[in-house]
């Protein structure tokens, strides 16, 4: 758990430094309440589910830390941080996500890059892709 602490405290620190430097820094925050956890089509718990969150974010910086909670065990806690910029007509998106599971093994974490575009049409378009 402690290293889990670690890699989001510098995480944290690192992204809001960064979004501190900027002039404008809004934050938002949230808490969803589910009947279980569905997570990119798996179903990871059938139980009632808490998924607080906070987003800091500053011009064209982003963090987020976004956890879960199944019966008041924390079972992830995420950390993104990510920039949105200009290509050409496009607004791209890149950022990185770290993963880690602090009710199981230490080394149970998992990093994810990615990266998308979205295409200016009558009805935007976006593409991204993730790679852990």
């Amino acid at each position: 758990m402690r290293t889990h602490l670690c890699t989001l405290l510098a995480i944290a620190l690192i992204a809001c430094a960064t979004i501190a430097s900027h002039a404008a820094v809004s934050a938002e925050g949230g808490l969803d309440i589910y009947s279980k956890y569905i997570w990119r089509g798996l179903n990871l718990c059938d139980n009632l589910v808490w998924q607080p969150s906070v987003t800091l974010s500053s011009d064209d910086w982003e963090l987020g830390i976004w956890s879960n909670l199944d019966g008041g065990t924390l079972t992830e806690l995420d950390a993104t941080i990510s920039r949105t910029f200009q290509l050409g007509p496009n607004q791209a998106v890149a950022g990185f996500t770290y993963y880690p599971f602090p009710d199981l093994d230490e080394n149970d974490t998992s990093q994810e890059v990615f990266a998308g575009i979205t295409y200016p049409t009558n009805i935007p378009f976006t593409l991204t892709a993730y790679y852990d």
